[in-house]
């Protein structure tokens, strides 16, 4: 491709901030970076070198001091992660230069917060599980919406990593936790906003896309030159000789080593995400509808009426008595039951009593079951 990955001059800011407030800005010394990006829920690790910090300024930089480390071009810098400092390698000196490295940790460190002991009712929904054990372990989720919101019929007992808890049941939901520029997040696959951005050989791309395999997806791995706004669940327009359409990054990693200043992003199909999506809120429908008929045919079985056999004088003939009743379930669906008790009396003035019951129950989608038992005593 004719990208020319040396035409423009990067510019970045890296802001140190201390347990007081107080702020030490890197304007002007040379860094450079490699910063991780990914749509899984532990939180990525950035490596930033800095090189000839003064001796006064290196031992002002400790362990757990925010970061925010932001770059691009004249005019259009954005922050790529912020997070706190969980390593400072040893230096390096060559001599000439003396290289100061700090490791960055995405995000707070969420891992060792207090565990949780919490019971919920049943049928409590994950949404409220999840605030309310977000809530009571100071983990800030913002607003979310989870593809679905599951409910647990029996309810749930939370016991455990706040962190982890959360992670799983969004993960149950067919949604994402992530960590996006060092802030966490919780959303739907295929409800992250469409960028304006288009990757082409015109317009960013370094190299033609490369076939990878990213779970049981198809998908594609590729180069452009650095853009801030390439970042963890961004959907993006790609044109390229083998690759054209919208797609959703998954992963990447922002990287400056001095001469290059590139983006590496990984990407599948947005559509094909959408498709997975609906087949699974499709399957946890069907699941639903299936708990529901198997708790009314329970309820039907136990809610039976007892009937007695009307006495009638001693004789040949027939008695037949029918009594219905109609109960209506928390679920919306009607159960009806009929019984039938019929007396006979035989030549020999032998008596029988048959009693049928009948039991149908119609759902709300129109569907209907019907179960039949018969006594003869």
């Amino acid at each position: 491709m004719a990208t020319n990955v040396y035409l423009y001059q990067p510019m970045y800011k890296l802001t140190i901030i201390n347990n007081k407030g107080a702020k030490m800005v890197i304007e002007t010394l040379h860094i450079e970076f490699n910063s991780p990006f990914t749509s899984d829920s532990d939180p990525s690790t950035t490596t930033i070198a800095i090189t000839n910090l003064s001796k006064k300024h290196q031992v002002r930089i400790k362990r757990g001091m925010h970061v925010i480390l932001e770059a691009g071009y004249k005019g259009d810098v954005g922050v790529i992660t912020e997070g706190n400092i969980s390593s400072i390698p040893p230096k390096l000196d060559d001599g000439i230069d003396r290289v100061f490295t700090i490791t960055v940790l995405e995000g707070a460190d969420y891992s060792k917060k207090k565990n949780v002991n919490i019971t919920f009712k049943k049928k409590a929904n994950a949404s409220t599980i999840i605030n309310r054990i977000a809530k009571k372990a100071g983990i800030p989720v913002g607003k979310f919406k989870l593809a679905i919101d599951k409910s647990y019929e029996a309810g749930y007992a939370a016991d455990g990593s706040p962190i982890e808890i959360i992670g799983e049941i969004v993960e149950n939901c067919e949604s994402k936790m992530f960590y996006d520029r060092g802030k966490l997040k919780i959303g739907l696959p295929t409800d992250f906003k469409s960028s304006r951005l288009v990757l082409s050989q015109e317009g960013g791309l370094i190299d033609e896309p490369q076939q990878m395999e990213y779970g049981d997806v198809t998908g594609w791995s590729m180069t452009s030159l650095f853009n801030h706004r390439l970042t963890t669940n961004a959907v993006i327009n790609i044109e390229s000789n083998f690759v054209n359409g919208k797609y959703h990054i998954v992963s990447g990693e922002h990287a400056f080593n001095g001469l290059e200043f590139t983006t590496m992003i990984e990407v599948v199909s947005q559509t094909r995400l959408e498709v997975q999506l609906k087949k699974a809120k499709a399957a946890y429908r069907r699941e639903q509808i299936k708990a529901a008929r198997a708790r009314a045919r329970e309820n039907a079985e136990k809610d039976v009426p007892k009937t007695t056999v009307k006495k009638k004088p001693k004789d040949k003939t027939i008695n037949s008595v029918t009594k219905h009743s109609t109960v209506k379930n928390p679920d919306g669906s009607t159960t009806r039951t009929t019984v039938t008790t019929t007396v006979r009396k035989d030549t020999k003035g032998k008596k029988t009593t048959t009693v049928t019951t009948t039991v149908t129950t119609k759902f709300k989608d129109g569907s209907t079951t019907s179960i039949t038992k018969k006594k003869v005593s």
